[in-house]
């Protein structure tokens, strides 16, 4: 874990969440051991990851919110915020106040504000760029997307306040014409 920064003697952790099963064979739990990631009962894999940190809850899962195309990019996400606090208010569960998700490759971030008194509520949303070059699927089912590959990371402060996330992106074109 030190080649990757995260050193447990000083308080990091590392949490591995599960994701699309053909791009590591259903591997995720070895992986996941072999990173010396935390452990989930006796996995080291978490299908849904509830964590809190500094008073602030985080849901971490993969497959979430599509990120929407041209007029409509943020609708979805935004949308699935809503969907989340307004079930969590019916059954009286927590609201999360961040939700990162993966799996469309396409990064967005989007915010959700309700008001609740003389408070206002907001929540985060999340989708991460992708980790690597697209599949024969994800030509099948986005052929002149651009792929984005690349990382996000945000802050959450002792107070609990959450910075804006900050991404990096490499963009992956493959859209350039064959010269004949």
């Amino acid at each position: 874990l030190r080649e990757i920064g995260v050193e447990k003697d000083s308080g990091d952790r590392l949490y591995y969440v599960t994701g699309t099963e053909v791009h590591v064979n259903d591997s995720e739990n070895r992986i996941g051991e072999d990173l010396g990631a935390e452990k989930n009962g006796d996995l080291f894999a978490f299908d849904f990851l509830p964590l809190e940190v500094n008073g602030r809850l985080l849901w971490f899962y993969h497959q979430g919110a599509s990120a929407g195309k041209g007029a409509n990019i943020g609708n979805a996400l935004r949308n699935s915020l809503r969907n989340a606090y307004f079930e969590n208010k019916a059954n009286g569960t927590r609201n999360p106040d961040f939700i990162i998700t993966g799996h469309v490759h396409k990064p967005a971030y989007e915010t959700f504000s309700m008001l609740e008194g003389e408070s206002v509520n907001v929540m985060h949303g999340m989708i991460l760029p992708s980790w690597q070059r697209k599949t024969r699927f994800a030509y099948k089912v986005a052929p002149s997307e651009i792929n984005k590959i690349g990382m996000a990371w945000f802050g959450i402060s002792a107070d609990g306040n959450i910075s804006t996330p900050e991404f990096r992106i490499m963009k992956d074109d493959d859209r350039k014409p064959v010269m004949v």
